[in-house]
């Protein structure tokens, strides 16, 4: 046998051996569910009903952050369009040689209301992020339990 043969009769054995392996072996007796079964599945049903209940209160956080979310961005171009006039203000103060420390009190005070209108918005970006990523992962869990429940519980 040369050794290409050999190569594809080692390569086929090992591929009968590996689909006997993870092929499926019937049951001795479907007579009736196992203790294990039947505990598995009196639990599944309040587990999905649980589970349900957080995607049905995530669809409701959802929102809630998606409006805030809404709120919080439109207060911020007012914010930059006051630094920016701020900015401006202030760099024609200090060119004319006029009114400086009025111009810093501007610029200082349209600063602080710029980052608190970011800051307020980025926490909302990720509250918002956070309700969509927990309402997925509540979703999935929710479609495997119930699977689960379909494919063990059917007697």
């Amino acid at each position: 046998m040369n050794m290409h043969k050999k190569i594809i009769a080692l390569g086929v054995s090992a591929a009968s051996v590996a689909a006997l392996a993870v092929s499926t072996v019937a049951p001795a007796s479907a007579a009736a569910p196992s203790a294990l079964v039947s505990g598995i599945c009196s639990n599944l049903t309040s587990t999905i009903t649980s589970v349900e209940t957080l995607v049905s209160g995530g669809d409701q956080a959802v929102a809630d952050a998606a409006a805030d979310l809404a709120t919080k961005q439109t207060a911020v171009p007012a914010a930059v369009d006051g630094l920016a006039s701020a900015i401006v203000g202030y760099v024609k103060a200090v060119d004319s040689g006029n009114g400086v420390n009025t111009a810093v009190a501007v610029l200082n005070a349209a600063n602080a209301v710029f980052a608190d209108k970011i800051v307020a918005e980025n926490d909302a970006m990720t509250a918002w992020f956070e309700a969509q990523r927990s309402h997925y992962m509540n979703g999935l869990n929710a479609g495997y339990l119930a699977d689960v429940k379909s494919g063990l519980c059917t007697v």
